[in-house]
Parts: C-alpha cells; sequence; structure tokens
C-alpha cells in the first residue's frame, strides 16, 4: 500500500461521512503511554491502536458543514469531537479507509454512532478480543446488539455502526474486531493518511 498524504485543507475535499479513521501510535510520549499502545498492539496484533469513525454536522453558528469523529476513548465516555483539532493533535498518524459495498448507507452509520455518544467504554471487549484470539470458542463471545447505550471499545463500536448501515463485517461478533482488522484491503479502502 502506497501512503498518500493529505494536508488538512485537501483532506476536507477527500472526507466522506462514513470514512474510518484508524490511527497509529504515536513515537515518544511518556512511559505510561508507550506502555498502554505497546499492551494495546500485543493485545490485538495490529498497528493501530484506536478506530474512529467520519461525519459532517451542519452548524448553524457558521452556516457550514463541519467534519467531526466519533470515537470512545478509555475512562471516558462514547463522543464526538472536532476532527481538525484531532489532525492538527496527531499529525501523520491517522490512515483514513473507506467502506467497500454497494449496499452500505454512510449515514446510517454515523447516525448510530451519534445515538451512540455517551454511552460507556467497554473494557470488556479489549479483553475479550485478547482471550479469544488465543483460545478461540472457549472464550464465549460478547453478543452483537444495535443498542446504542451498550459499553463497547472503539472498534467494537465501528463494527456496529457499519453493521446498522448494511457495511462490511470483518468479524461474527464486535468484540472480536481490533482496530487494525478494519484496514482489511479487500473490504476497506485506504485513501489517505491525515497531515
Amino acid at each position: 500500500m502506497a501512503s498518500v498524504h493529505l494536508s488538512w485543507l485537501k483532506a476536507q475535499r477527500a472526507l466522506r461521512t462514513g470514512d474510518i479513521l484508524l490511527l497509529r501510535p504515536p513515537p515518544g510520549g511518556s512511559l505510561r503511554s508507550r506502555i498502554f499502545h505497546l499492551g494495546i498492539r500485543r493485545i490485538t496484533h495490529s498497528r493501530y491502536i484506536h478506530a474512529a469513525m467520519v461525519g459532517s454536522v451542519w452548524s448553524n453558528h457558521l452556516q457550514a458543514w463541519l467534519w467531526q469523529h466519533a470515537e470512545t476513548v478509555g475512562h471516558r465516555n462514547a463522543h464526538i469531537i472536532d476532527l481538525e483539532q484531532e489532525v492538527f493533535d496527531n499529525a501523520g498518524l491517522y490512515d483514513i479507509y473507506r467502506p467497500r459495498g454497494l449496499d452500505f448507507n454512510p449515514a446510517a452509520a454515523w447516525y448510530f454512532m451519534q445515538r451512540c455518544a455517551g454511552s460507556g467504554y467497554g473494557w470488556s471487549y479489549i479483553w475479550r478480543t485478547w482471550a479469544r484470539r488465543r483460545l478461540g470458542n472457549w472464550v464465549p463471545p460478547i453478543p452483537s446488539t444495535n443498542f446504542f447505550t451498550t459499553q463497547r471499545d472503539c472498534s467494537g463500536l465501528i463494527h456496529a455502526a457499519l453493521r446498522y448501515g448494511n457495511g462490511p463485517q470483518v468479524a461474527d461478533y464486535d468484540c472480536d474486531v481490533a482496530p487494525g482488522d478494519l484496514a482489511h484491503l479487500h473490504r476497506f479502502e485506504y485513501i489517505a493518511t491525515l497531515l
């Protein structure tokens, strides 16, 4: 996969609602953050440590469409934040992937993400993903659901939103999906890296 780097100005024209953002671990950082990121990578066997979905929201105040992204973050509820600031804070670390599929309804997937805002974080998803990858069916899955208030981790939330919008699925259960699983090239098309 050849990397394409887009500045924020150009990225705004390339982005679409329903695009997936996958975050690579930042270089350096505190010892605590490096241990956390290494742990996530070992648990999920992925070069990505986080997943989020892009969506646009109309601002009456600015009379313009604003790009936002919805995500779950540990110790905080699922929330929607401004994408521009997130890109500036993590320049060169976010890769954009676009779900493939004629039946995919990105507006429905984004609606799901918006409705999930405020739900809790699903730490059990991270540990279940790790355990099921090592022990297989000996560890029962967390059943997938479309309830908005279900606690999920970042990639579990994205997977549920994709299902809600008839998008591609990469596993039978949301709890089996790690951020890097969403980059499988036959289901998701790499678009660019945000600068």
